[in-house]
C-alpha cells in the first residue's frame, strides 16, 4: 500500500481515468482509504488464516511485489511438489534388500522353465548385481560424467535412489549435490554419451605390449602413449637429455651410438685442445733468433699441409658442435651438449622430483601429481574424444588408488601375462645382439685410439726434427761465414783450393744421432700413457666379459626383472576389483597375431559398442516377456515380433509364430520397450550394442516364400528345402505330401474320394488330381502367410503346363546339379549309413539311381529353358559342394528373392514405383502392362536427353523395369533406374512429349533392305550421321564428301529409308532420329561404295551380278563336254546336258536332289561316250564275236536300246 501511495505522490498532477488531474491533497485521500481497506482485510484474514493454519491444508504466501509470472511460477512449483518423485539416499539395509531383490529374480528366472532346452549353447548366467536397477550412467557417477565427460565408478557407500533406479557416486558432497537436483545430471531425452576410450595396458618387458599397443591404436584411430616416455619426456631438460632410469641393455642402439658419438666427439675435442697447448707449449716461441715475423715462425713450426688439416678439423668440429645442437635431428633425448642449463621454478620442484623418483625406483605417485600429470590427457582434447592407449601404467597398486583418488580412472585395463622361460627366450636374443655391438665398437675406438697416438707421435717427431733442424740450421749459418774468411784466408796463403764441407750429410748424421734415443724414450712414455687409458676404460666397461658369462648374466638379469614385473602387476590386478575397474588377462605367450586379435577382441565393447556403453538392456523369458506386455508395464518396440538383429544384417524374414510348432522367442527389456530375438547369439549382439540396432528403419512388410528345389537323386534337394523350412519359418511342399494332406484333412471332399479310389485300385495318381490338391494346400492360411518350398516339382513339361494353368509360379527355382560319380558315391553312403534300418535296398541300388538320373536329364532340359526364357527365375548351382555351403548359398539366394518381392509390396503399398526384378514376370505380361505410347523405350533418356533407347535389346531388361501405377516402366542402366525411382511424376509426364509410333524409326529386315534401290533412300543413300557429326568437327575439312550407306543398315522412318555405314550410326539415329534426319548434303556425291542390291543394277549388271557366275561355269563345261547323246540331236543334247548341270549345282535343293542330278548327267556322259567308242572300234567287214572286243557286244546293245527310250530330264 505504501508503494502504491508513493507512486501516486509521484504521479501527482497527472490526470485521473476520467481525464481530471489530482490534487496532492485527493492523493492523501485516496491513501487513507487504501489504508482503511487494508486494515478491514487484515482484520477479517486473521481468523481465516488461522483456521487454515489448523487443518493439513498447506497454507502458500506470495509477495505481491513480484510480477504475475514469478507469482505463479512459484505456486505451479509448490504445488507441483508433492507429485514429484524425490531422490533418497540409500543405506546399507537398502543395498542389501537389493541384492536380495536381484537373487531371487534370477532364481525365479530360472524357476519359470526348468524343462526348457535350447539347441545352441547357454549362456552364463547374469550375476544378481546384473540385475539391479540402475540409472542411465550405470554405475558410473552421473555428477563426474556431467561436469568433466569423465566415466569414473561409484561406490556402493554413496548410492541414492531415483526414479526406482539406482545411481552410485564418489563421495557424500556428490551425494548431497545430486540429491537436490537429480535431473540436473541426467540426460534429458536422449542416451548419455560416454566420452573417448581410455585404455590401459600393463605387462612385463617382452610380452609384446608396445607393438601391440602402437597397432591397437593406429587400427582404432586412438592416441598411443608410454608413460615412461611421457615422463621421460618432462624430465628431459632437468637432466641435460640423458634418460634414467632405463636399464643399458634395454636402450636402443641406435640411441646408444649418438650419445657414445656425442661422449667421443667431447673427448676428441678435450684431446684435441690438450694437443694443441702442448704443440704451443713446445714450439710457441721459436723466433727469438730471427727477425722474421710472427706468420714465417708458424711456417716454419708447422707445414702448409698441416695447416690445412687444422683448419679442416676445425671445421669439422664446428659442424658438428652446430648438429648436435640442433633439437630437430634428435630423437626423443637430446645429449647434455644440446640442453641449456636452466633454473626449476620452486613450485615445480617437488613435482619433477616426484617424477624422477618414479622413473629411477619405480615408487608411486601421489595423487596430487597423478592429476597434475593426466588430467590434461583425461579431460581435454583431442584425447578426451579420440581416445587414447596407454602403455605401462598403473605400474603399481598405489598407482591404482592415486588415479581414482584424483578422478582419472579407465575405462578398462588389458593384463599381459608371459613366462619367464618365455621372457628369456625373447630378451635374451636381443640385449646379447646389443652387447656384441658393444664389444665391437669397444674395439673400433681402441684401435682408432691406437692410430690416432701413432699419427700423433709421427706428427710430434717430425714438428721436433724441423725444430731441431732450424735450430742447427741457424748454427750453421753463423758458423759459415767464419770458415768462409778462414777457408780464403788459407788459400791464400797455400794458393790452394780447399773443398767446401758436405753439411747436409753432416746435418742428416748429427739429426739420426740425436732423435734415435728421443724417439725411444717419447715412444716409452706414449704407450705408458696408452696402458694407463685402457686400464682405466676396461674398469669403466667392468673388463672384457666371454660370451657365455655375458648371456648368463643377462639371463639373470632378465629373470630378476621379469620377477618383479609380475609381482608388481599381480598386485594390481588384485586392487583393481576393489576399485571396480574392468580387467583382464591376455596370454602374451601365445603368437604375436593371436595375442593383437585377443586383445582388440576385448576392446569390441569400449571401442566398437562404446555408443551403447551407458545403456542397460535386460534379458527375460518369454513367459515374462508377455505377462509383462498383457498387463502394460512394459510396452511392444516398434519393431514388433521382428529380431533386431536379423533386419539388421539383412534377413527379413518375420518369426515364427502360430504356425503349428514349438518355437522358443528371447526377449529383452531395454527402457519402456520389449524386443524379441531370434536367438540366443542374436539377444547377446543385441544387448552388446542396443543402438546399433534400433537406429534402423522400421521393418518392411512381410511376404511369403515361394521357392522350388529340383535336382537329380542324391543332389541334396530334400536337406536344402528342410534347412529353408526351418530357417524362414514357411512349409515343405511336394506332391506326395499335399495329396497325403487332402486325404486327412479334407477327406469328404470329391478330391479326396476320387484320390482315394485310385488308390485302391492300385494305380498311381495322375498330375491332373495331384495339382489340385497341391493348389488346395497353397490356399491354407499357414501357407498364405509364411510361403513354402517345393520339393522336387515340376520336373516335366507336363506338371510346368498344369502349374502355369493354375497360375502357380515359385519366385525362385533352385536346381542342384551333381556329377554321377558323386550321385552314387551319395547312394553308396546312404545304404551303408541305413543298412540296419533298411533289410531290402534294392529299391536304392545302382542301377536304380541310374535309371532315374537319365529319366530326369531327359526331362529337365526343356523345363530349364522354359523357366529361364519366360521367368527367368530358373539357377543352376553346384550340388557337389558340403552340405553347408550350398545350404548357406541357397539360403542367401532365397532371403535375396523374399527381399525383392518385400520391396515390391512395401513400395506399392504408399504408392510409389517399385522394382519388378524377381516376381517372374513375363515378356508377355510386360508387354501387356506397359505404356502404349512409351512402348519398351526409356523414359529417362527421353525426358533428360531427348533420346530414344530402347530397352528390349537389353537381354535382361526386366531387371530394370519397375511398376508405377499399374503400368510397367524399364530402364536402361542402373542410373536411369534410380533416377526414375527418386522422382517418377517427372519422367511419366515426360512420355507425352514423344512422337507418335508412326514418326519413330524402326529397322528394316535384311530380306526386305536387300530388294530396295538406291533411289529409295534419304539423303542419296548416305550416313547422315557421320556427315552431321563431321560437320560439327571445327577441326574437319568442310570439304570432305559424306559417307556412302550400306543397305543392310535400313530404317524406315515416316514411310522414308534411310541408310548408314555402320551399325553405330544406326543406332545414333534410332536414338536422336530428329536430330539427323534433317541433314542437308551436297548433291555432288562420288560413287557408290560397296555391295548394292541386286535390283539396283541396271540390266546388263543385273544380269552379270545374277547369273553371269554359274552360267559361265556350266557353259564352259558344256563346251569342253560337247555331249551327242545317241538318236538326240546336238543342240538338243547341249541343252539337256546345261540342264543337269544347273540342277546338280543348285545349292538351294535337298543334298540328296542335287546328288540324283548329278549321277543322271553322269549317266548321260557315259551314253554320250557311247558313239565315239563304236566308232572307233566298229570294223568294216564282219567280225566273229571270238575276235571282237570283250564290251563291244554290250555297249552296241545298250546303244540300240537307247533308240527306243525317250529321254527326260525330270
Amino acid at each position: 500500500a505504501k508503494a502504491v501511495a508513493q507512486k501516486d505522490k509521484e504521479g501527482a498532477g497527472r490526470a485521473d481515468a476520467d481525464g481530471t488531474t489530482l490534487s496532492p491533497q485527493q492523493l492523501d485521500a485516496r491513501l487513507l482509504q487504501v489504508k482503511s481497506a487494508q486494515e478491514t482485510f487484515e482484520t477479517q484474514l486473521s481468523p481465516l488464516v488461522a483456521l487454515i493454519k489448523s487443518t493439513d491444508v498447506e497454507l502458500l504466501e506470495l509477495d505481491i511485489a513480484l510480477n504475475p509470472d514469478e507469482m505463479i511460477e512459484k505456486a505451479s512449483t509448490v504445488m507441483e511438489a508433492p507429485f514429484k518423485l524425490h531422490c533418497e539416499e540409500m543405506t546399507e539395509l537398502d543395498n542389501q534388500e537389493e541384492e536380495e531383490d536381484a537373487v531371487a529374480l534370477v532364481e525365479m528366472a530360472q524357476a519359470t522353465n526348468p524343462g526348457e532346452e535350447d539347441e545352441e549353447e547357454e549362456e552364463p548366467p547374469e550375476p544378481p548385481e546384473g540385475r539391479k536397477q540402475w540409472g542411465e550412467t550405470l554405475h558410473y557417477c552421473p555428477v563426474t560424467l556431467h561436469r568433466k565427460n569423465l566415466l569414473v565408478p561409484g561406490s556402493s557407500e554413496h548410492a541414492c535412489k531415483y526414479q526406482e533406479k539406482v545411481y552410485h557416486l564418489c563421495s557424500d558432497e556428490l551425494v548431497r549435490e545430486f540429491m537436490e537436483n537429480p535431473d540436473s545430471f541426467l540426460p534429458k531425452n536422449s542416451v548419455a554419451k560416454p566420452p573417448g576410450m581410455k585404455i590401459c595396458v600393463i605387462g612385463a618387458k617382452g610380452s609384446g605390449k608396445t607393438e601391440n599397443c602402437k597397432a591397437l591404436a593406429k587400427e582404432l584411430g586412438a592416441y598411443y602413449i608410454d608413460f615412461r616416455l611421457f615422463v621421460q619426456e618432462l624430465l628431459i631438460q632437468r637432466n641435460k637429455g640423458i634418460p634414467v632410469g632405463r636399464d643399458e641393455e634395454d636402450i636402443p642402439v641406435e640411441e646408444i651410438e649418438r650419445l657414445e658419438k656425442a661422449l667421443e666427439a667431447a673427448a676428441e675435442a678435450e684431446h684435441e685442445e690438450m694437443w694443441k697447448e702442448k704443440l704451443a707449449r713446445e714450439f710457441g716461441s721459436d723466433n727469438e733468433d730471427d727477425g722474421d715475423d710472427a706468420e714465417g715462425e708458424a711456417d716454419i713450426v708447422q707445414p702448409a699441409e698441416n695447416v690445412a688439416a687444422a683448419k679442416e678439423d676445425k671445421e669439422k668440429e664446428e659442424e658438428r658442435d652446430s648438429s648436435s645442437s640442433s633439437a630437430e635431428d634428435l630423437p626423443m633425448y637430446v645429449p647434455s651438449a644440446a640442453v641449456e642449463s636452466t633454473e626449476e621454478p620452486e613450485e615445480d620442484v617437488e613435482y619433477l622430483d616426484a617424477l624422477q623418483q618414479f622413473i629411477e625406483t619405480d615408487e608411486s605417485m601421489s595423487p596430487d601429481v597423478v592429476q597434475r600429470l593426466l588430467a590434461d590427457i583425461w579431460a581435454k582434447k583431442p584425447y578426451a574424444s579420440q581416445g587414447f592407449i596407454m602403455d605401462g601404467f598403473p605400474h603399481s597398486s598405489g598407482d591404482v588408488h592415486s588415479l581414482v583418488e584424483s578422478g582419472l580412472v579407465p575405462d578398462f585395463i588389458i593384463v599381459l601375462n608371459l613366462d619367464e622361460d618365455e621372457a628369456v627366450k625373447r630378451l635374451l636374443p636381443g640385449r646379447f645382439t646389443r652387447w656384441e655391438e658393444k664389444m665391437r665398437r669397444r674395439l673400433a675406438r681402441r684401435a682408432a685410439r691406437k692410430a690416432r697416438r701413432q699419427a700423433e707421435r709421427i706428427e710430434f717427431r717430425k714438428r721436433q726434427m724441423e725444430k731441431r733442424r732450424k735450430e742447427i740450421l741457424q748454427v750453421q749459418e753463423k758458423r759459415r761465414e767464419s770458415r768462409r774468411r778462414k777457408r780464403a784466408l788459407r788459400q791464400s796463403v797455400t794458393g790452394k783450393e780447399e773443398a767446401e764441407p758436405d753439411e747436409e750429410a753432416e746435418l742428416q748424421e748429427m739429426m739420426d744421432d740425436e732423435f734415435s734415443e728421443s724417439e725411444d724414450e717419447e715412444m716409452e712414455e706414449l704407450e705408458e700413457e696408452e696402458d694407463e687409458e685402457e686400464e682405466e676404460d676396461d674398469e669403466d666397461d667392468d673388463g672384457d666379459e666371454d660370451p657365455d658369462e655375458a648371456k648368463e648374466r643377462m639371463q639373470s638379469a632378465i629373470l630378476v626383472q621379469h620377477e618383479t614385473s609380475m609381482e608388481r602387476i599381480a598386485g594390481v590386478v588384485e586392487v583393481l576389483p576393489d576399485v571396480i575397474i574392468p580387467h583382464t588377462d591376455v596370454d602374451a605367450n601365445r603368437r604375436p597375431q593371436v595375442v593383437h586379435y585377443l586383445m582388440r577382441k576385448m576392446l569390441t565393447k569400449w571401442y566398437d559398442h562404446r555408443q551403447s556403453l551407458l545403456m542397460r538392456t535386460i534379458p527375460i523369458d518369454a513367459t515374462t516377456a508377455h505377462a509383462m506386455l498383457r498387463t502394460g508395464y512394459k510396452q511392444p518396440s516398434k519393431l514388433g515380433r521382428w529380431c533386431p538383429v536379423l533386419l539388421h544384417e539383412g534377413v527379413h524374414v518375420l518369426p515364427v509364430q502360430n504356425v503349428g510348432r514349438s518355437t522358443k522367442t528371447f526377449p529383452v527389456i531395454y527402457m519402456h520397450h520389449i524386443y524379441f530375438c531370434s536367438s540366443q547369439k542374436a539377444r547377446q549382439r543385441f544387448m552388446e550394442d542396443p543402438l546399433k540396432y534400433l537406429m534402423q528403419a522400421l521393418p518392411p512388410a512381410s511376404a511369403p516364400l515361394k521357392v522350388g528345389v529340383v535336382g537329380v537323386p542324391k543332389s541334396g534337394k530334400t536337406s536344402v528345402a528342410e534347412h529353408l523350412v526351418k530357417t524362414f519359418g514357411c512349409f515343405r511342399l511336394s506332391i506326395g505330401e499335399a495329396m497325403r494332406h487332402v486325404l486327412a484333412n479334407e477327406r469328404h471332399t470329391e478330391l479326396a474320394i476320387k484320390m482315394q479310389a485310385i488308390l485302391k485300385s492300385g494305380l498311381e495318381v495322375p498330375d491332373e488330381l495331384g495339382i489340385l490338391a497341391l493348389e488346395s494346400v497353397l490356399m491354407s492360411p499357414q501357407v498364405i502367410s509364411r510361403g513354402y518350398v517345393m520339393d522336387d516339382y515340376p520336373k516335366t513339361m507336363a506338371q510346368v503346363r498344369l502349374l502355369k494353368a493354375h497360375r502357380i509360379c515359385p519366385f525362385l527355382i533352385l536346381e542342384l546339379d551333381v556329377n554321377a560319380e558323386e550321385t552314387l558315391t551319395r547312394a553308396a553312403a546312404g545304404r551303408v549309413e541305413h543298412l540296419e534300418t533298411w533289410k531290402d535296398v534294392r529299391h536304392d541300388s545302382d542301377q536304380i539311381i541310374a535309371v532315374k538320373r537319365s529319366d530326369h536329364l531327359k526331362e529337365v532340359e526343356e523345363v530349364r529353358s522354359y523357366y529361364q526364357k519366360n521367368h527367368r527365375n530358373w539357377l543352376t548351382l553346384d550340388g557337389s559342394r558340403s552340405r553347408w555351403k550350398t545350404r548357406r548359398i541357397c539360403e542367401q539366394l532365397a532371403n535375396m528373392s523374399m527381399k525383392k518381392v518385400q520391396h515390391y509390396v512395401s513400395r506399392s503399398s504408399q504408392n510409389l514405383p517399385a522394382c519388378i526384378d524377381g516376381l517372374c514376370v513375363t515378356d508377355g505380361e510386360f508387354s501387356k502392362h506397359q505404356d502404349p505410347q512409351l512402348e519398351k523405350y526409356c523414359p529417362v533418356c527421353w525426358t533428360d536427353n531427348n533420346m530414344l533407347t530402347n530397352c528390349v535389346s537389353h537381354p535382361d531388361y526386366i531387371e530394370l523395369a519397375v511398376d508405377f501405377d499399374a503400368v510397367y516402366y524399364t530402364m536402361c542402366d542402373e542410373e536411369h533406374l534410380g533416377r526414375f525411382l527418386s522422382n517418377p511424376l517427372r519422367y511419366k509426364d515426360g512420355i507425352k512429349e514423344m512422337p507418335e509410333k508412326a514418326k519413330r524409326p524402326r529397322r528394316v529386315r535384311k530380306e526386305l533392305a536387300q530388294k530396295l534401290t538406291w533411289s529409295k533412300f534419304e539423303h542419296s543413300a548416305c550416313d547422315c550421321v557421320s556427315y552431321t557429326e563431321h560437320l560439327n568437327n571445327p577441326h574437319a575439312d568442310m570439304d570432305d564428301p559424306p559417307q556412302r550407306g550400306n543397305f543392310l543398315t535400313a530404317v524406315k522412318m515416316e514411310r522414308k529409308y534411310y541408310c548408314f555405314a555402320s551399325e553405330e550410326s544406326r543406332e545414333k539415329f534410332m536414338k536422336r532420329p530428329l536430330l539427323y534426319a534433317n541433314t542437308k548434303v551436297p548433291r555432288r556425291l562420288p560413287p557408290l561404295k560397296g555391295p548394292v542390291g541386286l535390283p539396283g543394277l541396271p540390266n546388263l549388271g543385273y544380269l552379270e551380278q545374277s547369273l553371269a557366275p554359274i552360267l559361265s561355269q556350266v557353259i564352259a563345261d558344256v563346251s569342253l563336254a560337247r555331249p551327242k547323246y545317241p538318236f538326240m540331236s546336238a543342240e538338243r543334247s547341249a541343252l539337256v546336258y546345261l540342264a543337269m548341270s544347273l540342277k546338280a549345282r543348285n545349292t538351294r535343293t535337298a543334298p540328296f536332289r542335287q546328288q540324283y542330278y548329278a549321277q543322271k548327267l553322269e549317266k548321260f556322259r557315259e551314253a554320250c561316250s557311247l558313239i565315239g567308242y563304236l566308232i572307233s572300234v566298229m570294223p568294216d567287214r564282219f567280225v566273229p564275236p571270238q575276235k571282237r572286243p570283250l564290251d563291244f557286244d554290250h555297249k552296241m546293245k545298250q546303244f540300240m536300246r537307247l533308240r527306243k527310250e525317250k529321254y527326260s530330264v525330270r
